[in-house]
């Protein structure tokens, strides 16, 4: 349900900012590759359940039908890599594509310092407004993805593609 009273009070009292994907695109420039990127990384991982999987939201969000994507060199067809993938595995994998590991703050956030106090309304699920003075109201009506969490060694090490490189001689 929306919260009519948090935007009521945010008109009424302060100026109100909203925040969507063009404030993030220098950082996280994604675009519509995250599909490409998700299914390219989950390819890497080598590693696939013999079962079908489980959906979820946003695995059939993220994963959705595509007959021109295939993965190279891989007689299996790409709905059926797709219907195997974990959805913990694209869950990960989409928060790390949507997060940066380290901590910045664009100028294009940092603009906001220069304002009055102001409600902040960020869609973005990103972590790059967390160094918005705390004068201001942060609101996340999407929810947000913790940082460290996404980008813990944890996850880097089980969920995540291994670099592999090949010496040649």
């Amino acid at each position: 349900m929306f919260a009519w009273k948090w935007l009521l009070r945010a008109t009424s009292i302060r100026s109100l900012y909203l925040l969507g994907a063009g404030a993030s695109y220098p950082q996280i420039g994604i675009g519509n590759s995250l599909t490409n990127k998700v299914r390219r990384d989950v390819w890497a991982t080598g590693i696939f359940p013999a079962s079908i999987q489980p959906n979820s939201q946003l695995k059939s969000a993220i994963l959705r039908e595509n007959s021109a994507i295939q993965q190279h060199n891989c007689l299996i067809e790409q709905e059926v890599l797709d219907a195997h993938t974990p959805p913990e595995l694209v869950e990960v994998l989409v928060a790390q594509f949507l997060t940066r590991k380290e901590e910045i703050f664009p100028t294009q956030y940092r603009v906001f310092d220069l304002f009055y106090p102001s409600v902040v309304f960020n869609f973005n699920v990103d972590n790059l407004a967390y160094g918005l003075h705390p004068k201001h109201e942060l609101l996340y009506p999407h929810g947000k993805i913790n940082p460290v969490i996404a980008h813990a060694s944890y996850m880097q090490e089980h969920c995540c593609p291994v670099e592999i490189t090949w010496n040649s001689k």
